[in-house]
C-alpha cells in the first residue's frame, strides 16, 4: 500500500524469537522488562523461570525474587537435563 505524506504507518509484532536458552537470561534484565511492561510477571515465571513479585501489585512495584528464581530454574533443569545441559 502506498504511504502518502501525512498518514502514519503502524506495525505491530510479538517480537523476536530470542537467542539461546530463556533459563540463561539474567534474572535481572527480565525483571526489568516485567517493570517496563514488556513482558507480564506469568511470562517471565513461565519462558524465563523468573519469579517477582507479589502478586496481584502493579508491575512497577514487583521485585525480583532472586532465591526462588534459582530454584525454579534448578527444578526446570532438572526435568529436562537434555534441553539444558550443565
Amino acid at each position: 500500500e502506498p504511504v502518502f505524506p501525512g498518514e502514519v504507518v503502524l506495525s505491530r509484532s510479538p517480537g523476536g524469537g530470542g537467542w539461546g536458552d530463556p533459563l540463561d537470561r539474567d534474572p535481572r534484565r527480565v525483571w526489568e522488562d516485567v517493570i517496563d511492561g514488556l513482558v507480564s510477571p506469568k511470562r517471565a515465571h513461565d519462558v524465563y523461570g523468573v519469579v517477582v513479585g507479589p502478586e496481584g501489585c502493579p508491575p512497577d512495584e514487583m521485585e525480583l525474587d532472586v532465591a526462588a528464581t534459582e530454584r525454579l530454574r534448578k527444578e526446570r533443569r532438572e526435568k529436562a537435563p537434555s534441553a539444558h545441559p550443565a
